[in-house]
Formats: C-alpha cells, sequence, structure tokens
C-alpha cells in the first residue's frame, strides 16, 4: 500500500474511504496520487478523489493515478 503510516481499528470520528472507488492525494509537500489495497482512513495533509461511476477497478484508478503523477 502506497502512503500508509499506520494500521488502526475503527475509528468512529473519521469517514472510511472505499479503496474500489478513491484515489488518495498527498497535498503539501510532493502532490502524489496513491491507490490503496484496502479501505483507509485519510490524514491531515492528504485528501480523496472520489470517482462518480460505481464501475472503476483497480486499473482504472491505477491509470488515473499515473495521469495525476506525471
Amino acid at each position: 500500500m502506497n502512503g500508509l503510516a499506520c494500521r488502526t481499528e475503527k475509528l468512529s470520528d473519521y469517514e472510511l474511504q472505499d479503496h474500489k472507488c478513491c484515489i488518495s492525494l498527498g497535498h503539501i509537500g510532493n502532490f502524489v496520487a496513491h491507490v490503496q489495497d484496502e479501505d483507509f482512513y485519510l490524514g491531515t495533509r492528504t485528501k480523496s478523489l472520489k470517482l462518480k461511476y460505481k464501475k472503476s477497478n483497480k486499473y482504472i484508478l491505477l491509470f488515473i493515478s499515473t495521469i495525476i503523477n506525471q
């Protein structure tokens, strides 16, 4: 997994991001897009892009994140 800082149990104060339709973005410092293998929470220096289309898969997310990182 890219950009992973730690693992945690479920948190009630944070929104769990769906790894099947979200790309995580580090928005401070190096602007880098990451695709995760599991659902994830965002840290304070990250954002997420959520796809509008429900029929996404890992390869679509990898393609989009590659375009962003170029």
